[in-house]
């Protein structure tokens, strides 16, 4: 991996170059401009951007926080920059801010069962942090308007001896 990243919060006028991001990297899904405002605006506490020193955003790790629950709900890697680490640097970042300033106790996530790499991604962090990952439910969801259906696994960590 370069020498010359930084992890560093979101902030609001980050959101071009977020939607931008996110669009080149599938298999994110991309939401509007003012979904990606409110995370910046209200959550920029528990959100990150990795970039090279030159300001190219080469990954993300988008959470919100739920009482003592950090919920990952949008993360991923430039593919030139993926199987170096950075994924699991910017979850580590994400939950050691979470737990020193805001109490968080858990992570929360969901993964479409197809996305292997994810799956991998958390297993392997799991293991490496001697934590369990149980998966606490399922969500199925039909989109009326765009007549999709999504089907997403969710899964639950919690953060004890970290």
């Amino acid at each position: 991996m370069e020498d010359n990243i930084i992890i560093r919060p979101i902030t609001e006028s980050d959101v071009p170059h977020l939607r931008k991001f996110v669009e080149q990297n599938k298999p994110l899904g991309l939401h509007s401009a003012y979904t990606y405002w409110m995370i910046c605006h209200y959550f920029k506490d528990y959100s990150l951007i990795a970039e090279t020193d030159n300001g190219l955003i080469i990954g993300i790790r988008i959470c919100l926080k739920i009482d003592d629950i950090l919920f990952f709900w949008q993360g991923g890697v430039a593919e030139e920059f993926r199987r170096q680490g950075l994924a699991q640097q910017l979850i580590n970042h994400a939950i050691e801010s979470g737990q020193k300033n805001h109490g968080i106790k858990k992570i929360q996530f969901s993964i479409d069962p197809k996305n292997t790499a994810s799956l991998a991604l958390y297993t392997s962090w799991c293991q490496k942090k001697n934590l369990r990952m149980n998966k606490i439910d399922s969500v199925n969801f039909v989109d009326p308007i765009e007549s999709i259906s999504e089907f997403e696994d969710l899964y639950e960590i919690t953060l004890t001896d970290l």
